[in-house]
């Protein structure tokens, strides 16, 4: 069973599908880099002990983007 604690996502990765992480009771934190711009419905649904979340170095009014997004498969 794919349950890990800390959670580092690759630069190659630009979206975050939908409930990818769903019910990983075990994450604790995620780190997201700048390359992703897209996050899907529920992606960490269930990651009730997730506690922290960094954007790699995003800051507030910069050029990047992230955004959520409906499946529509």
């Amino acid at each position: 069973m794919f349950n890990p604690k800390d959670v580092y996502l690759s630069p190659a990765v630009s979206t975050v599908g939908e409930a990818v992480f769903n019910n990983c009771t075990r994450i604790t934190q995620v780190k997201i880099p700048t390359t992703v711009r897209y996050f899907y419905k529920n992606a960490f649904k269930g990651c009730k002990n997730l506690k922290y979340v960094e954007f790699g170095n995003i800051v507030p009014d910069s050029e990047y983007t992230v955004t959520y997004k409906e499946n529509t498969d």
